[in-house]
């Protein structure tokens, strides 16, 4: 495997995304290396890439953007038990401090110690993004890598009373970021999408490399 990767990185503190060159993240014992196939794009991805007052109070520059990921493990650190290398797989985006009096209670959701993959942690709008082995979770083969992709999206959803909640014209992308060696970004589900307003107004129309 080589040692660096195309990403797409909120490489300045303003507006866009700048695709460049950047290190394959080496894992340390208690992580995984994923080699990413499928990638969705959330709010938060938005709000990074216009460069609102929430991203600039929250993310640090630069930072490697992108949280909901599917894909292949490449490599395990050594304590990991329980996944392997070529494992399709997806995981949680929040990334607990484990410390904390919630955290030991079991209550992750309230450990203020919280980290966001893409946010601040480098993320997943990359060839390869390393995530925590607590953070992954294994993709069975009546699940692909598009659905893959946006776990964490349709849990949100699940938790909700959906008899409460308004229907929305927000639509949902999955993006296929990686194909053929060649950085691209390109909607599929294009039945989905058909008729659903453009959520960005052509924000990820990507620099070209080195722009």
């Amino acid at each position: 495997m080589r040692n660096d990767m195309k990403a797409l990185v909120k490489a300045k503190p303003e507006p866009g995304l700048w695709m460049q060159d950047e290190p394959v993240p080496e894992i340390g014992p208690d992580e995984v290396l994923v080699k990413v196939a499928k990638t969705g794009i959330c709010g938060t991805d938005i709000h990074i890439y216009k460069w609102d007052d929430w991203a600039k109070k929250t993310v640090p520059v630069p930072m490697i953007t992108g949280h909901e990921y599917s894909g292949e493990i490449v490599e395990v650190g050594a304590d990991v038990r329980n996944l392997k290398v070529g494992q399709r797989v997806s995981g949680e985006g929040h990334v607990v401090g484990m410390k904390s009096r919630a955290s030991r209670a079991g209550k992750f959701h309230l450990d203020p110690d919280t980290k966001g993959i893409g946010v601040n942690l480098p993320g997943a709008f990359a060839e390869y993004v390393k995530i925590p082995a607590f953070n992954i979770v294994p993709l069975p083969d009546a699940i692909d890598d598009e659905l893959g992709a946006i776990l964490e999206a349709v849990g949100k959803v699940a938790e909700l009373d959906l008899s409460d909640v308004e229907p929305t014209s927000h639509p949902l992308a999955v993006v296929n970021v990686w194909a053929e060696d060649e950085p691209r970004a390109s909607l599929s589900r294009e039945d989905a999408l058909a008729n659903a307003p453009d959520p960005v107004d052509g924000a990820f129309r990507v620099p070209a490399v080195g722009s």
